[in-house]
């Protein structure tokens, strides 16, 4: 699988996703913290050379290196910073795979 599609949410009411993994042809995609189309910030997936370039936090994907047999494989992983409020209480969730 190349990737995850992963789901965020706090409890100030953000809701967002992000699509981290390799790509096919080449290359990294990474959830960061960055801005969406209308400037708010938001999670979002970028090049690992864009955010490297563009100087975004990234984010490590929450659902590489876990037991997939785990009770909480999927998540909800807490204590994620949100975008909106900057509180550390947005979890992170793995909703599947894409590629």
């Amino acid at each position: 699988m190349p990737g995850h599609y992963i789901s965020a949410s706090c409890p100030c009411g953000y809701r967002g996703h992000a699509s981290p993994g390799a790509r096919l042809g080449g290359g990294v995609r990474v959830m960061a913290y960055g801005t969406n189309e209308k400037g708010e910030p938001d999670l979002v997936t970028v090049s690992a050379s864009a955010a490297k370039r563009r100087k975004l936090e990234v984010i490590n994907d929450p659902a590489l290196g876990r037991d997939s047999t785990a009770p909480n494989y999927s998540g909800p992983w807490p204590g994620y910073r949100c975008p909106a409020c900057h509180a550390n209480t947005r979890g992170l969730s793995k909703q599947g795979f894409w590629g």
